[in-house]
């Protein structure tokens, strides 16, 4: 199975276990209007009742060692380091 179709098949379950509140608007794969970049998550939750937003995008890492997980947990947090902040200005 190829990375992406791996990646998808991941992403497909996420979205199907995600179990959100009706005031939640969940975007799947696209990107975050009013930001600029092509930053495209997997998934984004915003709660406007709650005041929350949940961000999820799956990683691949190549090996599977705990370092190399905390590596991609490092790069991704990193990645959308921008997107954090762009809605905690909100």
């Amino acid at each position: 199975m190829s990375i992406t179709r791996r990646h998808n098949a991941i992403q497909d379950r996420l979205v199907k276990a995600f179990n959100a509140p009706a005031s939640t608007e969940v975007t799947v794969n696209q990107g975050i209007p009013g930001m600029d970049g092509a930053l495209r998550p997997d998934l984004v939750a915003v709660d406007e009742v709650s005041k929350t937003v949940t961000i999820i995008d799956a990683t691949m890492p190549f090996e599977n060692r705990y370092t190399a997980f905390q590596a991609a947990r490092q790069e991704k947090k990193k990645k959308y380091a921008p997107m954090v902040e762009h809605y905690n200005q909100q």
